[in-house]
């Protein structure tokens, strides 16, 4: 969702226009936000216009990137995700190293078989 602010203390704001990624303006009547949930990955362009009574535009140009990759470091969870994976991983390891480890007295195991008597 992106909102926008505007204002002309002269003539008074008639509508908003707006331009995704170089398409034809579309108006969206007075609604000064825009809901963009539905876009794509990756970098996008969006222009909104202020148009005043008498005809005058007022142009906001901004530029913005989509990543829904959630183990992308721009991701909607940045590096997080990664590293709290990463760090699972790290300590389940050390865990089944300790518990597999030979605990101290416990008796040797020896791969040479007894001698018959």
């Amino acid at each position: 969702m992106i909102s926008w602010a505007y204002w002309d203390n002269l003539t008074g704001v008639n509508h908003f226009e707006y331009s995704l990624d170089n398409n034809s303006f579309i108006s969206c009547g007075n609604e000064t936000s825009l809901n963009l949930s539905n876009l794509s990955d990756g970098e996008h362009q969006l222009v909104i216009r202020g148009v005043d009574e008498v005809g005058n535009i007022a142009e906001e140009e901004i530029t913005f990137e989509i990543n829904t990759n959630i183990f992308s470091m721009k991701g909607p969870y940045g590096p997080w995700l990664l590293i709290a994976i990463i760090t699972g991983v790290i300590i389940a390891i050390a865990l089944l190293l300790y518990f597999l480890r030979p605990k101290k007295g416990s008796p040797e195991v020896s791969s040479i078989p007894p001698e018959p008597q």
